[in-house]
């Protein structure tokens, strides 16, 4: 019961940065089911987009995550509601993370919101630890995998664009006022890697050395959609949908999950600055 706990409060934001597949393509020039038809072809606005997001100094966002859980065979049900802000930079690459973790459930114990507070600077990655209140510095060697926890890549989102990459030609374009919307509609086999990826990354937090592949999961659909400055083609909020069933040992975890994005202040954060009393407070863990 205790990794199931650890994983959820793991892999939920790990599961909100990790899909990818392939989707029906629309005819070039067709209507969106609530858009116009745009004269620039969703690969384009996609190219565009990349370069957009590649090339922004700073931002902030703010992510909810909802998700719902359900254990097989026990029938343990979980709903799982995360909500994080991010101020980040890229040169030097440095972010300030804060969020809260609610975890409701008949079967577990554990109503009380969790939060968590991080600074990622030149200096190392610090991390607030609620139970012991007092403010810890973390080993290099588990820089990589806190970061990770963090959600660095869902504040950012050119990580999330290189990711999908290889599914550029995959999306459709609907034109909505003086935004774009790009849409990626997916289920199936295809997603596989990638999603195989972000939880393994989750199933090295926790110490469990459980093999994954396509077998071990069942993706039955996911949905991306990134709202975009037209203007710009900066990434001004992305929605997430996913529903799958993924297999750890005997028991099989079913989730839904949406995750929900906004962007703002690109380029409008000159530095993280890690606050003075964080350093002479902080313990360094051995």
């Amino acid at each position: 019961m205790k990794k199931w706990i650890t994983f959820i409060s793991g892999a939920a934001l790990a599961l909100s940065v990790s899909a990818c597949s392939q989707a029906e393509q629309p005819e070039s020039g067709s209507e969106g089911s609530t858009g116009e038809t745009s004269k620039l072809m969703p690969e384009e606005v996609y190219a565009n987009t990349v370069e957009a997001a590649g090339n922004l100094e700073s931002l902030h966002a703010d992510i909810l995550t909802n998700q719902h859980m359900k254990m097989q065979p026990d029938g343990m049900e979980i709903d799982v509601t995360i909500e994080a802000r991010m101020d980040l930079t890229r040169m030097p690459e440095a972010f300030h993370h804060q969020s809260e973790t609610s975890i409701v459930s008949d079967d577990i114990q554990n109503e009380t919101p969790v939060s968590m507070e991080m600074y990622y600077t030149a200096e190392g990655l610090y991390m607030y630890e609620v139970s012991l209140d007092m403010w810890l510095k973390l080993q290099d060697e588990a820089v990589g995998d806190f970061k990770l926890l963090a959600d660095q890549q869902s504040a950012d989102p050119a990580h999330q664009l290189k990711n999908l990459e290889a599914f550029a030609e995959e999306f459709t374009l609907e034109e909505d006022g003086d935004d774009y919307v790009l849409i990626l509609e997916a289920s199936g086999e295809e997603f596989y890697p990638l999603m195989v990826e972000q939880l393994e990354k989750s199933f090295g937090q926790m110490e469990i050395g459980t093999p994954m592949d396509s077998e071990d999961m069942e993706i039955r659909s996911i949905r991306y959609e990134y709202r975009l400055d037209r203007r710009s083609f900066q990434v001004k909020k992305l929605k997430m949908d996913a529903d799958l069933d993924v297999k750890i040992a005997q028991d099989t975890m079913s989730v839904q999950s949406n995750v929900e994005a906004a962007y703002s202040k690109y380029d409008e954060i000159s530095e993280i600055v890690l606050p003075d009393e964080v350093i002479e407070q902080a313990q360094e863990l051995e």
